[in-house]
């Protein structure tokens, strides 16, 4: 149980960036997505885990109710990875924590996480947000030197 409670509070994390919802609104996001795809609590924090493990879920409820709340967090747009709004949270935050991010190369990875495919709308949005929870998990690529070599 304090594995699941851990992987649970890292997913939070990642996902609060700044212009994103609230506790409260997250909450509520959470319990509208599950509702709406029949998942028990159980199943949907699980289903969070499993994007944190970058495990597949096979589950198509499972993988829709994922997508519900990344469209709610403003990742997902349309089913699509909305890149602007991924690449200046996460330059924003980063900057908060005295981190340069290397914007172009980040973008550039961002957009082929976007055109990852799979069969309707909540296969291929999964796919590209786990794929962008992948860099979100190694952001330390993405950052830029402080110091330069002569």
């Amino acid at each position: 149980m304090r594995e699941l409670l851990f992987y649970f509070v890292t997913w939070l994390c990642l996902t609060e960036m700044e212009t994103m919802a609230t506790g409260k609104e997250y909450t509520e996001l959470f319990n509208k997505c599950k509702e709406k795809y029949g998942l028990s609590k159980e199943e949907a924090v699980k289903s969070l885990i499993a994007v944190i493990k970058e495990k597949y879920l096979e589950d198509e409820r499972k993988r829709c109710f994922i997508v519900c709340t990344e469209e709610g967090e403003g990742y997902l747009k349309d089913g699509r990875l909305d890149e602007d709004h991924i690449v200046h949270d996460v330059s924003n935050t980063s900057a908060e924590h005295d981190c340069k991010l290397n914007e172009e190369k980040f973008r550039t990875d961002v957009k082929k996480c976007a055109m990852k495919g799979g069969d309707g709308k909540c296969e291929a949005a999964y796919n590209s947000y786990t794929c962008l929870v992948h860099l979100l998990l190694n952001l330390n690529d993405y950052k830029e030197d402080d110091v330069k070599e002569n």
